[in-house]
Formats: structure tokens, sequence, C-alpha cells
């Protein structure tokens, strides 16, 4: 475990090496800048002064500056491969220093009495170069004061030796503009130092943030399969309640037990979609649900929403109200599942926190001219103090403990109800006033549909031709595989069950003549899963170059991408519990012989 004086170290270290980087960043335009100044430097005192010293002086410049460049193109190079020596720091210092003595030196050969015009030219080109220099050399504070010094100290004092009140003046001016560096210099160093140590310290805290997201990661890879297999424990039983139903339904004539089938059903789809999203990980994880524009009837959604509610507001003798402040339109466009979600939920807690013996009402109004449905559900319950309204919507919020001993619920239902009205356009409020009641209300958009010509809605039985096949039938569940093999005599399908994977197999090799026309396989099963079994049947099909016979995988497992890892796993195709009854006919139909006519 790294200590504290290790991190010192490194902090340290990490600085040096990421101000060299920089400093060597602006090596090429330093070493040009200082070779094009010396050039015209050079062309300018050829004029004047012995040519050999003037070259010279020339020469050396080009030389440093060429040194220059070559290597700190080498070393920039070397460092970003991860390969920093403190080494490198004094090869650069070295070259700093000479280029400033290269300076230093022409303020001495150049700035005498007999070039009077030319001095200041000099001076101010020297100075410039020095001014240039910051952006280059500032990271490192030790390159920037040496070079300061080196080059602008000899100019001070080549016009102080010359004499006379110009001249002095001159070297006060150079003196204050040194000082002036300095202090600059000092200063942009440090702030240089400071956000270099913060981006190290930043990029810890990002290494850690990658640390602790691959924990998360994890974490979430264990929830997702958690969430599978929820999935399955609980689509399982839903299937056959659905199912079951389904087929009561069918045979049923009395008028009143069809209306309580037909809020069976309901309440039972509805469930099963909450469940649904529920069980999508990626939607809660993304805090997204999908809305669904559809054509729907507003009227019958609310009047729906409240006959789930008759029986429990009947229990407590609670009455509960309709009222249309205008006619609804007949059709409008918005998500009707996400709307009688809401809807659920705000009647629901309007009779659980609502005494006997009162009211509970729901009011719709339409807005034609912004195209918008606006809903409001009263209530003369416990009410919510106003300090505390604001807090409802969060999730997880009770009002206080004892609310959630005496009523219950999970302090979701507000905060989802609040997210959906938001996404469906509007914004979710409440009116309260503690122990007389509350008022929550909302507007979504919801246009007109002008193209929908309503129907009347006819419940209409689902007849099936006769299709010819055998079906090997893989279910360990009871209940499931009575629906299965219900379904299965009203398409006039013959069947064999299996429990288990390894009964499918053995069942499958019994079968010599061929005579299963494709299989049924659910995936969780003990002692071996629908896809173990699955694959042991494409190896015999391939050992014994048989045929592929169809496999359908028959599963409570929905959540995205269980579709394509079924088909990569050599099923030929997919049907999700609670079994639809019109898509598994369908696709029997597709692996079997053609209707009997």
């Amino acid at each position: 475990m790294n200590t504290q004086a290790d991190n010192n170290i490194e902090l340290k270290e990490t600085l040096q090496k990421q101000k060299l980087l920089l400093v060597l960043e602006n090596n090429l335009s330093s070493s040009l800048g200082n070779f094009g100044v010396a050039l015209l430097i050079t062309l300018i005192f050829d004029h004047f002064m012995d040519n050999n010293v003037v070259y010279g002086w020339f020469f050396y410049m080009v030389s440093v500056s060429i040194l220059r460049l070559f290597i700190g193109n080498h070393l920039y190079k070397t460092i970003q491969k991860r390969e920093y020596k403190p080494v490198f720091e004094r090869i650069v210092y070295v070259f700093v220093t000479l280029t400033a003595m290269g300076w230093g030196t022409a303020s001495i050969l150049f700035i005498n009495a007999e070039n009077i015009d030319t001095n200041p030219y000099l001076a101010i080109a020297i100075a410039g170069i020095v001014a240039g220099s910051t952006a280059s050399l500032i990271p490192i504070k030790k390159y920037f004061f040496s070079f300061v010094v080196l080059a602008l100290v000899p100019t001070l004092f080549s016009f102080f030796v010359m004499g006379g009140i110009e001249n002095y003046y001159f070297s006060l001016m150079i003196l204050l503009f040194i000082l002036f560096m300095y202090r600059n210099g000092k200063i942009f160093s440090a702030n240089i130092s400071h956000n270099f140590e913060l981006i190290y310290k930043n990029q810890n805290l990002i290494d850690n943030l990658k640390i602790e997201k691959n924990k998360a990661l994890e974490a979430s890879e264990l929830k997702s399969q958690f969430l599978a297999n929820m999935s399955h424990e609980v689509r399982t039983p839903m299937n056959a309640i659905l199912g079951f139903i389904h087929l009561l339904r069918e045979k049923e004539v009395d008028s009143k037990k069809l209306s309580y089938l037909e809020t069976v059903i309901h309440s039972s789809e509805n469930l099963l979609n909450i469940i649904n999203d529920i069980l999508d990980f990626s939607k809660i994880e993304s805090n997204q649900l999908p809305i669904e524009k559809k054509s729907f009837n507003p009227n019958d959604t609310l009047q729906n929403s409240l006959n789930l509610f008759q029986d429990a507001a009947a229990n407590k003798n609670i009455q509960l109200e309709f009222v249309c402040k205008n006619t609804l339109p007949k059709n409008v466009i918005s998500d009707e599942f996400r709307l009688a979600q809401v809807l659920n939920n705000l009647l629901s807690n309007a009779i659980k926190f609502s005494p006997e013996k009162v009211n509970v009402v729901l009011e719709a109004y339409y807005d034609f001219d912004k195209g918008e449905l606006s809903v409001t559900v009263y209530d003369e319950g416990i009410g919510i103090a106003e300090e505390r309204q604001k807090e409802i919507f969060n999730a997880f919020y009770q009002v206080d403990a004892s609310t959630t001993r005496k009523y219950g619920g999970t302090g979701l239902g507000l905060s989802i109800s609040s997210m959906l009205v938001k996404m469906l356009g509007g914004k979710l409020e409440v009116e309260s006033t503690l122990n007389k009641g509350s008022k929550f209300f909302f507007s979504i958009k919801a246009p007109v549909d002008q193209a929908v010509q309503v129907k009347p809605i006819i419940q209409q039985q689902m007849d099936f031709e006769v299709i010819n096949g055998h079906v090997l039938v893989v279910e360990d569940n009871l209940l499931n595989q009575k629906l299965i093999i219900a379904l299965l005599n009203k398409f006039g399908l013959t069947y064999e069950v299996a429990n288990d994977g390894i009964e499918a197999v053995a069942a499958y090799q019994k079968d010599k003549n061929g005579e299963f026309s494709l299989i049924l396989m659910d995936e969780n099963m003990p002692n071996m899963s629908g896809i173990e079994a699955t694959r042991k049947i494409r190896q015999i099909e391939a050992q014994d170059k048989k045929p592929a016979i169809p496999i359908i995988a028959v599963t409570a497992n929905a959540l995205e991408g269980d579709r394509e890892r079924f088909l990569t796993e050599g099923f030929d195709e997919y049907i999700t519990k609670p079994i639809n009854a019109r898509l598994l006919y369908e696709v029997l139909e597709k692996y079997t012989d053609h209707p009997q006519s």
C-alpha cells in the first residue's frame, strides 16, 4: 500500500515530467525563433563589424539551435514512451543556458559606442527573445530565470559601461524589465505547477472512478442475473394465470362472469406490463421508459381505471365518481398504458389514504385549443403538510414512518407517476391540506386523432383451424404443461411431455422414425436446461446426419438480448411467457403440416 511519502514522490516526478514535456512541445518554435532573429541580427551587423566575429557568433547560435531542436525532439518522443529520466531535465537546461549565453554574448559583442544607432534595436530584439521565451520556458522556473539573467544582465552591463545619461536610463529600463519578468515568471510558474497538480489529482480521481466503475459493472452483472432469474420466477406463474383465464373466457357465456374475467385479464396484463418494465434492466439503469404514442379512447381508459378500484372503494364505503367537465374526444394520441399507470397509482393512493364513507373523484377535461388532456384526482384523506408536499415525488419518500406502518407501500408510486407525466409532456402537481384531503392534477399533450375511424370493439373468440403434427413438450412446471397441452388439443396436435432436458434428449433419441414435428423447449429446468438439451440434440443430429428438428424456445426469459441469445444457441424460434395463443398457433403452423381443409 502506498504511503503519503510515496505519493508525494510520485506527484513530484509526474509534475516534473509534465513540465518538461510542455517545454519540449515548444522546442520547434523556440529554436526557429532563435535562428530567425540571429539571422536578422547577422545581416544587420555584417555592415558595421568584422565579418569573422559576426559570422562566428551566428555559427554558434545556429549550432546550438539545431542541436537543441534535434535533441529536444528525441527527448520528447522518449518521454512520451514513458521512459522519463531526471537527467533529461539537466540536458535541456544545458541547451537553454547555451542559448541564453549566446544572446548575452551578442550584447557584449555588438553593443558599443560605435553602434549608437543599432544598440537600442539589438537590446529590444534580445528583450523580445526573452519575452517570447516566457511561453516555452515558464513551466520550469529554473529555465526561465536562467535565460532572463544570462540574456539581459550582459545587455544591462553593456549599456551601463558605455556611460552617458541616455545609456544609464536604458540600463535602468532593462533592470525594471528584468524585475518585471522575474515577478510575472514566478506567478506564471506557480500557476502552471498548481494546474499540473490539479490535473494529476484529477487523473487519480478518474483512475479511482474507473476502478469503482468496474466494481459497479460487476455488481451490475450480478443484478442482471438476479433480474433474469426473477423474470423467470415471476413470468412462469403469470403464464399459467393468463393462459387459463383466456381458456375460461372462451367457454363462459354468463355476462357477469365474463365481466369479472375481463377485469382479471385487464389487471393481469397491467401487472405483467409493469413487471416487464421493472425487469428490463437497461430501462431502469438509464432511467428511461419507452413512450409508445398510439390512438386510444381517453374516456374508456379513464373508466377502466375507475372500474379497477370499485371493489376496493366499496370495501371502505367510498363513493367513486367520474366527472367530465366537457366532452372528451373519441380518440387522442398518447401512451395509454403510461397514462393508466399514473391514474391507477393516484386512485389507489386516494382510496388507501382516505377514511370510510367519503368521496373520491376522478375529473377530466380536454383543452381542444392546446390539445391537452387534464386529469385531477380529489380525495378526502389524511392530506399532506405544506412543507412536505415538494418531497412526496422523491423516490422512496414517505410522509412519516407511521404512514408506512399503517398503509404500507415503498414510496415509489408518486415518484414513478411524476416521471411518467413528465415524459408524456406534463407535470404532476399537488394541493393538499392536512387532515382534509388532497388534489393531484396534471395536463399532458394528447392531440386529437383525426385520422382514425373509431369502430365498436367486439370481443371475438379465437377460432383456429386444425393442424397436423406431433409435438415434444419440454416443460418442468405442471401448470404450464397443462396450459400448453390444452392449447395443443385446441389446435388438433398430438404431443409427448418431457419434464426436463434429460428426458427431452432421451425422447428425441427414441424417436427413430422422426415422428416429432417440432420441440417446444423451456429453458430454466432442473437436471438439464433447455439450452443444454438443444446443444445435445444438435450434436446428435450432426453425428447421425439427421435433418434438424425445429426447436422453439418457450421461456420466461424476456430480457433485452434473450431472443438473439436463444437463436444463437440453435433454437429456431422464440416465444415468451405468458404464452400468446395466436402467436403460438402461427409458429406451430409454420413448422408443421398445413391446416386441414
